[in-house]
């Protein structure tokens, strides 16, 4: 029997049948994750390698050729370009489309850790970037207030905006640019200390073991046990004037950090600009998890945005710039109005 003569001769079945579709359909589009552009991992890995303190040239000698060498090995391989910059080096491998990235990235990482006895002793670890969609921004706001409370701004962003924005579910990551970040500057006089008798790295070696806290063990009180820590953080730029950082072989006077160098309580030179109505303020961008849907995170997180805004100082304000959902909506609504 065709299903011709099926759907003919049994039209309550067949109704039946064509009603359950329908009911599967529509509880399966509340399971439906809404993006603009379907999941989609580039074959492209990313491999930076800070070195601070060194020029293009010396990045490129000193890093990124002797890199180049043992990553165009790496299986799966279809190009190596590489850039060398002030204080970084930055090598994008392109593989082949079927190349499986989480093996392409354990194969570099393997290679790097055969090459990292090769890298000069200034030159931090390397870390791997891969490219996904998923990790565009949901998101973008910003944050403005009277200019002359910029210079706060970004730490109370920070505590007051963006940490509850990063509990919400679905949000993978919410990125700070642009602000002002309190700076403590050493600026160590060459001829001061040559004088005073210290080198460098015993100066910068003593100022980095001096701010650290360190664990002290336990204790046991009436069978609690406790943990202890011996605080050793500077919590002011005055702290490092009385700093000892050696002895004048000549004289024996004890040298203090003050002798050999000027501390200022500064802030960091800014590398990012964000400009608002009322003059400077920070951009954030809102990243989602790869899982979550669009729609939904960006929904919740202007829900929290608007509640976050009541309880901020009366100065401060919250400017949307751009919300990627809307694109998502207004695509569906024109395929369903088609």
């Amino acid at each position: 029997m065709s299903l011709t003569k099926i759907g003919v001769n049994r039209p309550t079945a067949t109704i039946i049948f064509f009603l359950a579709i329908t009911l599967m359909g529509l509880v399966s589009i509340g399971f439906l994750n809404l993006d603009l552009m379907p999941k989609l991992e580039l074959p492209m890995i990313t491999v930076f390698t800070p070195y601070p303190g060194a020029g293009p040239k010396e990045v490129e000698k000193n890093v990124t050729k002797i890199m180049e060498e043992q990553l165009a090995v790496v299986s799966g391989v279809d190009k190596i370009t590489s850039k060398s910059e002030e204080n970084i080096s930055i090598i994008s491998i392109g593989f082949d489309w079927e190349t499986t990235l989480s093996d392409a990235a354990n194969d570099i990482r393997d290679k790097l850790g055969l090459v990292k006895r090769n890298l000069p002793e200034g030159a931090e670890e390397p870390f791997l970037f891969k490219m996904d969609l998923s990790m565009m921004p949901v998101l973008i706001f910003s944050i403005q207030c009277a200019p002359e409370n910029y210079a706060r701004l970004r730490q109370y962003a920070e505590d007051n905006i963006v940490t509850p924005l990063k509990k919400i579910n679905g949000v993978a990551q919410a990125q700070l640019i642009g602000g002002i970040k309190r700076e403590i500057r050493v600026e160590i006089d060459r001829r001061r200390m040559e004088e005073a008798g210290v080198s460098y790295d015993a100066v910068k070696g003593l100022i980095a073991s001096a701010n650290v806290t360190v664990p002290g063990g336990n204790t046991t009180v009436n069978d609690t046990t406790f943990l202890l820590r011996v605080p050793g953080e500077m919590t002011a730029a005055t702290d490092l004037n009385s700093l000892v950082v050696g002895m004048n072989p000549r004289t024996g006077a004890v040298v203090y950090l003050r002798d050999v160098a000027t501390i200022r309580d500064t802030t960091n030179e800014q590398t990012y600009f964000a400009e608002g109505p009322t003059g400077p303020s920070i951009m954030v961008m809102v990243q989602k998890q790869s899982s979550a849907n669009t729609v939904k995170v960006a929904s919740k997180v202007l829900k929290k945005i608007k509640s976050i805004q009541k309880t901020l100082r009366k100065d401060v304000k919250i400017v949307i710039i751009r919300d990627f959902s809307i694109n998502i909506v207004r695509t569906i609504d024109n395929l369903v109005n088609v």
